[in-house]
């Protein structure tokens, strides 16, 4: 099977789908190589990375990704483009469950892409209370860009 045909079936990105695989990427290589791939589908995307105890990654994680955003040219510095992306990094990390109550710590890559007026997030890493007991976890966040 070519990987890029089960990346990108039919021909079309799901902007959702680039980021879960962008924030799957092992090495620095990998992730460049596939965002360049999808810049052949119009796709802007950006990669960056979270890490620490919950508490201090949930204060950086949309510092992170909105500045990642910024520096990329994905999004532009307005409340129609900060406001919905803040809102799909809020629906990825729910999905990781990195807000749960317990302490935890975590080591977390956040792929970020831009289609058109279509942004999304995902949040893929390790999530655990000690390094011997953690485990992989994902989540992703879409919505729609303003003007």
């Amino acid at each position: 099977m070519d990987l890029m045909n089960y990346i990108v079936p039919k021909g079309e990105i799901s902007p959702l789908r680039a980021a879960v695989f962008i924030a799957m990427t092992d090495t620095m290589e990998e992730e460049k190589e596939l965002i360049l791939s999808f810049r052949r589908y119009h796709c802007l995307c950006t990669a960056t990375m979270v890490n620490g105890n919950d508490s201090e990654a949930l204060r950086r994680i949309t510092g992170n990704a909105i500045g990642a955003s910024l520096n990329a040219g994905l999004i532009e510095r307005k409340k129609t483009h900060i406001h919905p992306l803040a809102h799909a990094i809020q629906e990825a990390v729910l999905g990781t469950r990195l807000d749960s109550s317990i302490g935890q710590n975590c080591r977390l890559k956040m792929g970020i892409v831009r289609q058109g007026c279509e942004i999304a997030v995902a949040i893929y890493g390790d999530l655990g209370f000690h390094e011997c007991s953690s485990h992989k976890t994902i989540g992703g966040g879409y919505q729609i860009l303003g003007e």
